[in-house]
């Protein structure tokens, strides 16, 4: 795969991380497998996967502009490491030697959904909260508060926070007691 994609549609299957409302967060032992289809383009350690490429014309400007500025309609940039082909969480998950019910801060990639922007970066997301449980291939985090690392962006996410977050495990690039 070139750097700048092709122009076949490839499957992409990864794991990504969710959020919820509630306290029933301890039915998942491990997360589901998403897949995504589009034209894949690569660009430093993320994979970007759109959906739609630039029209004809978009709000009265002509497809080139699009091209040149790398404006993507619709698509996700995932972080190579949750790739599924790529997964690898048996020494992680073993790694993770913080007690359950302790505050923890998290730093992880996210998987990001975009729209007429020409990014092709994932988020570098912090997370905030109690460990409430580690899984095989994600942990629990319980009474979360996460905002942007990277890009720096005002706000928590999602806008209502949630009770809890299921984190993978390989989208894990820190985490630490607090």
């Amino acid at each position: 795969m070139s750097k700048r994609g092709t122009n076949e549609v490839s499957n992409v299957k990864y794991v990504d991380a969710h959020y919820g409302y509630g306290s029933d967060f301890a039915d998942i032992d491990t997360l589901p497998i998403q897949e995504a289809y589009g034209y894949i383009e690569k660009s430093g350690g993320d994979i970007t996967v759109v959906f739609i490429k630039s029209p004809k014309k978009f709000f009265g400007w002509p497809r080139s502009v699009f091209r040149r500025r790398g404006i993507i309609i619709k698509g996700l940039v995932i972080p190579q490491t949750n790739l599924v082909s790529c997964v690898q969480v048996d020494d992680l998950y073993e790694s993770i030697s913080i007690p359950v019910n302790a505050p923890i801060t998290v730093l992880w990639h996210n998987v990001l959904h975009i729209a007429n922007l020409p990014r092709r970066n994932s988020s570098l997301m912090r997370t905030e909260g109690i460990l409430a449980g580690v899984a095989k291939d994600h942990i629990v985090v319980t009474n979360p508060s996460t905002t942007w690392e990277v890009p720096k962006q005002v706000g928590q996410h999602p806008e209502k926070p949630p009770s809890f977050y299921r984190i993978p495990i390989v989208a894990i690039k820190r985490i630490q007691r607090r």
